[in-house]
């Protein structure tokens, strides 16, 4: 026989997961823009917008956010940065001092017709109506296509427990 299971244990509980699906989405060169992952795979409650990218918490608790983002083949330069961040309620803050969820990916050689997959996650306390997004910038001089694959671009939310 099993313990009862009190009101103040955690819930570790996937409660959203979505994947880009169809069509790429460009991303303006050196412009913090918001991943649309465009079909949802689990969405409990409702939280995730697949047309927006913006999860919304219905209860106040501790998510951990995890992502995956695959850019279309490009030709990089040392130097060139890519950052991806999670971002609460909207934020556009990318310093890695003031946002601890904020990550970076530098490339350091140059590297000819090859697509990059960065990964991310974060743990964040959010409050029942705040938001969590991923955006990401992509600084190259050129315009990048991140690429829909379901086992590449995707994002999962899991409610860690009730605060």
């Amino acid at each position: 026989m099993s313990a009862p299971v009190s009101s103040k244990s955690p819930i570790y509980e996937i409660v959203a997961q979505a994947h880009r699906a169809t069509s790429l989405q460009t991303l303006t060169d050196a412009i913090l823009t918001t991943i649309i992952f465009n079909a949802e795979d689990v969405d409990l409650r409702g939280e995730y917008n697949p047309a927006t990218g913006v999860f919304t918490a219905a209860d106040s608790a501790t998510y951990l956010f995890s992502w995956s983002i695959l850019t279309t083949t490009a030709t990089w330069t040392a130097g060139d940065i890519i950052t991806h961040i999670l971002s609460y309620n909207g934020s556009t803050d990318t310093s890695s001092v003031d946002n601890p969820r904020g990550q970076y990916l530098y490339v350091q050689n140059n590297i000819t017709s090859q697509p990059l997959l960065v990964i991310g996650s974060a743990p964040i306390n959010l409050a029942a109506g705040d938001t969590g997004e991923i955006k990401c910038k992509i600084t190259r001089g050129a315009d990048t296509g991140i690429y829909y694959n379901a086992s590449a671009t995707q994002l999962r939310v899991v409610r860690m427990g009730r605060t």
